[in-house]
């Protein structure tokens, strides 16, 4: 049994210790510095919740309170943590009413299995009820999110809100609000991801038609066609679709494909939930879901595109989720029809980087249109509608 416990009064050492855990999960202007850290424990020596295993960091939540202006800035998304000097932060003072930023979540990566992130998370809470107790009260909480891993926590365990993206260093980062006077730990639907195959691709196919029907977007031809591939799910070869079930009942799909000659990027595939299923949270899982499943290409990148006039629920997830933004708007592609259906193009980092800007690369998104018709005749001679 794993001897664990909690440190919250912490000494160089241990402040040594949470920098190389940084070292092991940030960008370099993310990864915390020793003298600065000390200056901030100079005004508030209780910003730290530390997990140790013996004299061993594994983890630890930095939590600091904000002067107002600061925080407002922060909420606006116009600073980031690393601009944070002792000069904008507060102590723990009884009576006070606080706006905290979250500043990090980070532990070390061989203790990721679930455990520990519960019992550092549990002795969070307990040390937010200790503040309660002691007269402080929290008024806000934000978190800025520089990760899909911070992202899934975020969503996962606090239930945050989305509230922006951080303006600086390009648009890199989420701002996420907690809903403090709730704490709670908040557990995600319980999906099944099912591969797809010829067995069940008549299933995908009346899915993904009542998911995309509407928007001139089905794409049973693409299916069709990846179910054919031999030997696709023991040598993992892309495309990857999977069928997913809530509660064993069929209610989306989510998939992975490469785009030819972009060899750092992986794309998501037909991410849609049926109607009648939406609003459950789901959606969100499953594009947080196969991020992490994209991990296992050796990508740099993860994208996706899609259309803002067409698709507004999955535009406000892709916004939640992945990191960066951009217009699609390349002159070799339909200029007008992606104007009018106003394509975006989403991205997120798979390997602990800033994701890298598409910059309006030609992904031929026009011959959507193509498959589009020729899955519905294809959907209409298999007898699927």
């Amino acid at each position: 049994m794993k001897d664990w416990y909690i440190q919250h009064n912490i000494d160089d050492e241990t402040l040594q210790q949470l920098i190389l855990l940084d070292q092991g999960a940030y960008a370099a202007k993310d990864i915390g510095d020793f003298s600065l850290c000390k200056r901030w424990l100079g005004v508030n020596d209780k910003i730290y919740t530390v997990l140790k295993l013996g004299n061993m960091a594994v983890g630890y939540i930095n939590f600091i309170p904000l002067k107002d202006d600061v925080f407002e800035r922060f909420e606006q998304g116009k600073m980031k943590d690393y601009n944070l000097t002792e000069d904008d932060i507060l102590p723990f003072t009884k009576g006070a009413s606080l706006n905290c930023l979250f500043m990090s979540i980070v532990i070390k990566k061989e203790f990721r299995d679930g455990m520990a992130i519960i019992k550092l998370t549990q002795a969070f809470t307990q040390f937010l009820d200790e503040l309660k107790s002691q007269g402080v009260h929290i008024k806000k909480i934000i978190q800025d999110c520089v990760s899909v891993d911070g992202i899934k926590f975020a969503i996962n365990f606090f239930g945050s809100k989305f509230v922006c993206e951080s303006r600086n260093s390009n648009r890199f980062g989420k701002i996420y609000e907690v809903e403090y006077d709730k704490p709670r730990t908040i557990f995600a639907p319980k999906l099944r991801y099912e591969e797809l195959t010829e067995k069940n691709l008549k299933v995908m196919a009346q899915i993904q038609y009542e998911i995309f029907k509407d928007t001139q977007s089905v794409g049973y031809s693409d299916y069709k066609n990846a179910a054919k591939l031999k030997d696709k799910f023991a040598n993992k070869l892309l495309p990857m679709d999977f069928l997913v079930y809530y509660k064993e009942i069929p209610v989306g799909i989510v998939g992975l494909y490469n785009v030819e000659g972009y060899p750092d990027d992986v794309w998501v595939d037909w991410l849609g939930v049926l109607p009648e299923y939406r609003n459950r949270g789901i959606g969100t899982q499953m594009l947080l879901h196969i991020c992490e499943v994209a991990r296992q290409y050796g990508k740099r990148n993860i994208r996706l595109y899609s259309f803002n006039k067409s698709y507004p629920l999955g535009i406000s997830i892709y916004h939640k989720v992945m990191q960066r933004c951009e217009k699609y708007r390349n002159p070799c592609d339909d200029i007008e029809w992606l104007e009018d259906i106003d394509c975006l193009l989403f991205s997120s980092s798979l390997v602990d980087k800033r994701p890298q800007l598409w910059n309006n690369k030609f992904i031929d998104a026009k011959s959507e249109k193509e498959v589009h018709k020729l899955s519905l005749k294809m959907l209409k001679e298999d007898k699927i509608i």
